[in-house]
């Protein structure tokens, strides 16, 4: 029965990789369509040119693929494969009454996919991977020599959800942070799995960002405005990194008919205004056309919730499914399940609490300049995370920058904003070529926060000399932030 199952998740896997896979070449392929036609104008794009060629290389496609594979792929397969296995044998529940169920949902997904216009590769998630697991899940046989009752149902599920909360308040607001700042980074193998993730998953986040997300974003101007007003549209435009082509594929059309503004997509007209108005408050209108055309909404917060429940769900109902048959015959059938949820539910949340990683007692003041010079790497790292919240000059210790420890030399930037010296300018400067991109990319987000526009030229050399996606991400950011501007 085990590897039943095992092979039918596995299907679902594999065909939710070809989804995703698919999903990242042909957004891949749109970004380097729209990137090669601003950057034949002059402009600097995200990502530049020399990323062009690999965008849509098998590895690039393939991995950023997995991101949707392992998130949401993952956990309609999971699910899907739960409620059939859960529900097929409970006696006084039709078959009629679990399709009708399975198939409402389905819809209530479509029409949250769907909601500001067709989106065939979201429905696409939704419509295979449950109707593909649950036509494999029909091919496992029942076991009606043990069927189950609904409180075997009723009980593990009811404990998972209560353990939601205090699962919530061991992870806390910034739990991926926590976990990158103070685990992946002091770690070799954390390191490799960090620089893979934001190697890959920009691949992915691209594919699903709605109009406003996109750092670049390209328009086309119809309806012949005269001089004047093609003039005062583009400047307002370029001020929010909106630039325009001719081409036919753009992210904003904007149509005037006389006074009239008609902002929309290709073949679509959303929204109206007169120019006046759209000048008057251009973020507004951008930001209003964006939530009425994102497609992508509901398709990542579904991606975001499978990623934050589905493996602790998994973690939980795996113990719960060891523990259930370790306990004793006489425990009857009501009680089992009632202590193995139980036990599942101490053991997750209690886990959690001890494993996750919270907020540490800050170290004495007196004590960081000792910590600080140390030979240690997780005592150097928890003396600059103290000071990153007392804040604290630490250009005086430059040697940390050459430090062995990704996680040292990370919270020595972050300690770098708040010390008011020229050394710390030049300590951040260097920091912007490590090796390691988390080290980099916050080096660059310090001096953007510095407002040290003395930066500018050395962030756009960096810009145009990496060759990873993410650092000419964090470097572009960096740039506006300081003021820079281009127009076009």
């Amino acid at each position: 029965m085990g590897a039943r199952f095992s092979v039918i998740i596995l299907a679902g896997l594999l065909a939710s990789q070809l989804l995703g896979t698919l999903q990242v070449f042909i957004s891949n392929r749109a970004v380097v369509r729209s990137m090669s036609a601003l950057h034949d104008r002059g402009l600097l794009t995200v990502p530049s040119e020399t990323l062009f060629s690999g965008l849509q290389d098998p590895g690039p496609v393939f991995f950023g693929g997995l991101f949707f594979t392992f998130t949401i792929g993952a956990a309609l397969t999971v699910l899907t494969l739960a409620l059939t296995q859960a529900f097929r044998p409970v006696r006084g529940i039709s078959r009629h009454f679990l399709c009708g169920g399975f198939f409402l949902l389905l819809i209530v997904c479509l029409a949250g996919v769907n909601k500001n216009g067709f989106n065939p590769l979201g429905s696409a998630y939704f419509i295979v991977l449950p109707t593909f697991t649950a036509a494999l899940a029909r091919l496992v046989p029942t076991q009606e020599d043990q069927p189950r009752v609904p409180w075997n149902i009723i009980a593990p599920a009811a404990f998972f959800l209560f353990s939601l909360p205090f699962l919530a308040s061991a992870a806390g607001p910034d739990f991926f942070h926590q976990v990158r700042d103070r685990w992946l980074l002091a770690h070799p193998w954390g390191t490799a799995v960090n620089d893979a993730y934001y190697r890959y998953t920009l691949h992915a986040a691209e594919s699903v960002k709605s109009f406003n997300q996109k750092l670049i974003r390209t328009c086309r101007l119809d309806g012949n405005p005269d001089g004047k007003d093609a003039f005062l549209l583009r400047r307002a435009l370029n001020a929010g990194d909106v630039f325009s082509l001719s081409a036919p594929e753009v992210d904003l059309v904007i149509h005037a008919e006389g006074d009239v503004l008609y902002l929309g997509s290709p073949g679509k007209r959303v929204l109206a205004t007169d120019l006046a108005a759209f000048l008057a408050g251009t973020p507004a209108w951008l930001e209003r056309f964006s939530d009425r055309t994102d497609r992508w909404k509901f398709f990542r917060r579904a991606t975001f919730v499978a990623m934050v429940l589905l493996y602790p769900a998994i973690l939980f109902f795996l113990i719960y499914a060891i523990a259930c048959p370790m306990l004793p015959v006489r425990a009857g059938p009501r009680r089992r399940p009632l202590i193995a949820s139980g036990i599942s539910f101490v053991l997750l949340t209690g886990g959690a609490f001890l494993l996750i990683p919270g907020h540490e007692a800050p170290v004495p003041l007196s004590e960081i300049p000792a910590m600080l010079q140390s030979d240690n790497p997780e005592r150097q790292a928890r003396a600059l995370r103290t000071l990153c919240v007392r804040g604290g000059n630490v250009s005086a210790f430059p040697t940390l920058k050459e430090s062995p420890s990704p996680a040292v030399r990370y919270w020595f930037a972050r300690c770098l904003e708040k010390s008011p010296t020229a050394e710390a300018t030049a300590l951040l400067l260097g920091l912007m070529e490590d090796s390691q991109v988390t080290v980099a990319t916050t080096a660059m987000e310090v001096l953007a926060r510095r407002k040290d526009r003395a930066a500018i030229p050395v962030i756009l050399d960096k810009l145009a000399g990496s060759r990873h996606w993410y650092v000419q991400w964090y470097a572009y950011r960096a740039l506006r932030r300081l003021g820079w501007c281009q127009s076009g």
